[in-house]
């Protein structure tokens, strides 16, 4: 946040990314800049990190009761401010964890998150980024990873270790990675939802849910660091599970 000070009434206050209504791009508006309350800091934010809960609460209004709402949570910078009761260092020996205003700089979660988008907290959006990343198996034991990203990124997640890299913004993703492990002798069981879309997972995983030539249907699942949001379209023999850590 840049803490400014209005003419009439010297009331410190800080651009902030508003989120209007659910969907809709956010706008910048100028918000009162709270104090730091007991136990807590104020951090000026210049850094964000990128995470897919951000888009989820955006596009579909996900734990975000009410509007203008603002969003955010990974943050870092330096501390502006601090409550009663948080260590500065400056009455002990200073062994201890402890935050001087100005001085101490510090990567933090925003709890913006368990405020439902309450408009003294949370930090500033940031850009979307989609990625789906699939492991294969085949006669069980594990044999390759698939991935997807941007053309731009393309080269740099190959050298992650990825044995295939699909861009993500093909149309005919779902395909190119269904024939692509039938030529490669392959059966994807599992993918890694890290951000992006449920249903080109589960549409991946439907076309090898057939059986394992012993009469058993074989079952896939998806771990998502994305809550699986109420209504999402359930396609038997895929499990799709929230990863929290």
């Amino acid at each position: 946040m840049s803490v400014t000070y209005t003419r009439m009434s010297k009331v410190p206050t800080h651009l902030t990314a508003v989120f209007v209504a659910k969907g809709k791009p956010f706008e910048l508006q100028s918000r009162p800049t709270p104090k730091a309350g007991p136990s807590k800091l104020l951090i000026a934010v210049k850094l964000v990190a990128l995470s897919p809960e951000d888009h989820i609460m955006r596009s579909q209004g996900f734990f975000v009761p009410s509007y203008p709402a603002i969003l955010g949570f990974d943050i870092s910078d330096l501390v502006l401010e601090v409550g009663d009761d948080v260590p500065t260092g400056t009455t002990d020996d200073g062994t201890g964890l402890f935050f001087q205003p100005g001085i101490t700089r510090v990567a933090a979660y925003s709890v913006g998150f368990w405020k439902f988008g309450d408009q003294d907290y949370g930090s500033l959006p940031r850009t979307v980024l989609c990625s789906l990343a699939a492991c294969c198996d085949k006669d069980s034991s594990f044999a390759a990873v698939y991935a997807t990203a941007g053309l731009a990124n393309a080269k740099y997640v190959a050298s992650l270790g990825a044995d295939r890299v699909f861009d993500y913004r093909d149309l005919q993703v779902v395909d190119a990675i269904v024939s692509a492990a039938m030529g490669d002798g392959v059966v994807i069981r599992q993918c890694f939802l890290a951000m992006g879309e449920l249903a080109p997972c589960q549409a991946v995983l439907k076309a090898f849910l057939g059986g394992d030539g012993h009469g058993e249907k074989k079952k896939a699942k998806i771990g998502s660091v994305s809550s699986i949001l109420p209504g999402a379209e359930v396609v038997i023999g895929v499990e799709a599970i929230f990863v929290q850590p």
